[in-house]
């Protein structure tokens, strides 16, 4: 599949993930971290700049290898929390 590099982003990563990496790699690793639960709970503002930088570094260690700004991140969990909340 070819993909359009300014249209592609680590949500669409995360969404096209498969359920067993979606779960061993993200939910196990990103969506337990505090930096994560603070970002869903209040916001980016919530974040300090350490917060923001240790949550880009998870991501990117569990397989998010797109460029992953401050403002990709409440994409990002918005894919997580949408995907997750969709499981049975």
């Amino acid at each position: 599949m070819e993909r359009e590099p300014l249209l592609y982003s680590g949500a669409n990563f995360i969404l096209e993930m498969t359920k067993e990496d979606f779960h061993t790699r993200i939910i196990k690793k990103v969506a337990k971290s505090n930096e994560f639960a603070r970002l869903v709970c209040f916001g980016l503002d919530a974040l300090s700049e350490a917060d923001k930088k240790q949550l880009i570094k998870t991501l990117r260690d569990s397989g998010v290898r797109e460029r992953i700004t401050e403002n990709d991140l409440l994409s990002i969990a918005y894919a997580i929390t949408t995907r997750a909340s969709s499981y049975k």
